[in-house]
């Protein structure tokens, strides 16, 4: 096996192809912010590295990326059964970055049981929650508060104040640039009405970003609120505005990604009928 950084555009068909039939056996694929560095990206150089087989084809891929608290995330797809080169790839070439350490997602499937063998420590529980679409409760906002989607050419500044405000300290969701905004705006996917936004006369309060799968199934992709609206009951106005969105979109039913000890957020999310579907898992391993 011979592995080596990711080149674009050239290796972007042979890469993609290798993950869609890794996804068509039904193993756990890359996040959408990993996939976007081979799709959304260009020709920039990318931060992901192949692994081919003897006969030049793509047999893995480690998808990378720093994140804002100064580690590297670490994701890996590999039709091979043991992924110790991969990591050690990926140690040396994040170790040549000066980054404090390596963060593995694992979202299940046959690399479960590696990351603590090769010295991970457990760190995250990323909950996956789900229900049935339609809800019965409606949106409630306060007085004075007014619902409007986001405006292209006009609401990304105040949006990243109002999100890098809310994620402060995030790893992955916090210290978003207008440049990671844009990336995600020109995925195909993106839909201006599904960024449902509050404000507070002409101060943005919060927002709910809505996304809508190839399957039909919706999903609450990002929610914030700018820390001086908190406590407000804004947080559950703006979850039921992205249900009835989504309803309204013809969702029949919706998802969302939250911190498992985040215990606020999952009591929430379990009132307004969600429940939890499946659990993703970080490891850390730091190379100071």
């Amino acid at each position: 096996m011979f592995i080596r950084p990711l080149r674009l555009p050239s290796d972007r068909a042979a890469v993609s192809e290798f993950l869609h039939e890794q996804a068509r056996r039904g193993l756990p694929g890359l996040s959408e912010n990993k996939h976007a560095l081979i799709e959304y990206d260009g020709d920039r150089p990318g931060t992901g590295l192949v692994a081919e087989g003897q006969d030049g084809g793509v047999v893995a891929y480690v998808g990378l990326a720093p994140a804002a608290d100064g580690y590297w995330a670490m994701e890996i797809v590999t039709s091979q059964p043991d992924p110790r080169p991969l990591v050690a790839a990926a140690v040396e070439t994040v170790g040549e970055r000066r980054s404090r350490g390596i963060r593995w997602w694992v979202y299940g499937g046959p690399l479960a049981e590696w990351p603590e063998r090769l010295g991970f420590a457990p760190e995250r529980r990323l909950l996956i929650m789900a229900r049935d679409l339609p809800a019965t409760d409606e949106p409630q906002f306060p007085d004075g508060f007014s619902i409007l989607p986001f405006r292209p050419g006009v609401d990304e500044e105040t949006w990243l104040e109002v999100n890098n405000a809310a994620f402060a300290g995030h790893p992955e969701n916090g210290g978003q640039t207008l440049e990671d905004l844009e990336r995600r705006m020109a995925m195909d996917w993106f839909d201006a009405d599904g960024v449902r936004m509050v404000w507070a006369g002409e101060r943005l309060a919060g927002f709910c970003w809505t996304k809508i799968h190839p399957s039909g199934e919706g999903e609450i992709y990002i929610i914030g609120l700018e820390p001086s609206f908190q406590g407000r009951g804004l947080g559950r106005a703006l979850v039921l505005e992205g249900f009835r969105h989504l309803t309204a979109r013809g969702c029949p039913r919706v998802f969302l990604y939250t911190e498992g000890d985040n215990e606020a957020a999952v009591r929430l999310y379990q009132k307004v009928g969600m429940d939890v579907v499946e659990i993703h898992r970080s490891y850390v391993r730091d190379l100071n």
